[in-house]
């Protein structure tokens, strides 16, 4: 089993590339501030680059920052919090053009009024662009499908799993199993005659939330204890959890399907 510090492998260091592009964003918006306090005609294009620039390392960043949180979300409880972390990315574009807009609004002594009136359009337009490409609009929360498919990628090489037309990952499972499997050979399930396959998000939605011990050991620790609240959730909201039928659980289940 993978050691605790490797279950969200990938995920520290695509946050740490998003923070150094937001970085150089700001940066560049600093670059912009300097250009306007020494504004002449000849300087227009080169505002306009670096605004551009500014602009694309935001929006990198931010496609970073919603990648690592595909494979390890936001565990905290609180929505506001929550919010935030997940729309990270659309903070740093208003933290890296607001301040030069405001400024742009300001200055009157150093450019006419046709030159404001294209940087502000510029700064819009960028702004604009970047906030609705750094926007998650999926965000993702701890055993959510694309969590454990972003999980499963950053931890199996493609030919250890399948992939459907799609290009979505195949899973399998039992029916009165409890666990997602992406290895159709796995001992859990080899011969059992209630196995099929479907999507995670198809696997999840039948109740398959937890991960094989066996085919999906390296992160068989993912979401313990979120796997266990959702579980209780959907208990809650259905009002009691469907069980199987006596007859098929692990104590009497036929040796052909193992519960998992």
């Amino acid at each position: 089993m993978a050691e605790k510090k490797e279950l969200y492998k990938g995920a520290k260091g695509l946050r740490f590339g998003a923070v150094i592009l937001w970085i150089l964003a700001i940066a560049c918006e600093a670059g912009a501030i300097y250009l306007l306090s020494i504004y002449t005609d000849s300087l227009l294009y080169w505002m306009i680059g670096v605004l551009v620039l500014d602009a694309v390392l935001c929006i990198i960043g931010s496609l970073l920052w919603k990648k690592a949180n595909r494979i390890k979300p936001s565990q905290s409880k609180n929505k506001v919090v929550k919010f935030f972390w997940d729309q990270l990315g659309v903070v740093m574009c208003l933290v890296a053009f607001i301040p030069i807009g405001i400024l742009l609004l300001r200055s009157t002594d150093k450019i006419d009024a046709k030159t404001k009136k294209i940087l502000l359009t510029v700064v819009g337009v960028l702004l604009a662009g970047s906030v609705a490409a750094s926007i998650d609009y999926n965000p993702v929360s701890p055993g959510d499908s694309q969590n454990v498919e972003a999980l499963i990628k950053s931890h199996y090489s493609a030919d250890e799993y399948d992939v459907n037309e799609s290009g979505d990952i195949v899973v399998y499972w039992t029916q009165f199993g409890g666990s997602m499997h992406i290895d159709d050979e796995c001992y859990y399930i080899a011969d059992s005659a209630t196995k099929t396959s479907g999507t995670i998000a198809e696997a999840i939605e039948s109740g398959k939330k937890d991960p094989c011990d066996n085919c999906l050991s390296e992160i068989k620790e993912l979401n313990k204890d979120d796997i266990e609240a959702l579980a209780e959730a959907d208990a809650d909201a259905e009002g009691a959890v469907e069980e199987a039928p006596p007859e098929l659980t692990e104590e009497k289940a036929p040796s052909g399907d193992a519960v998992d």
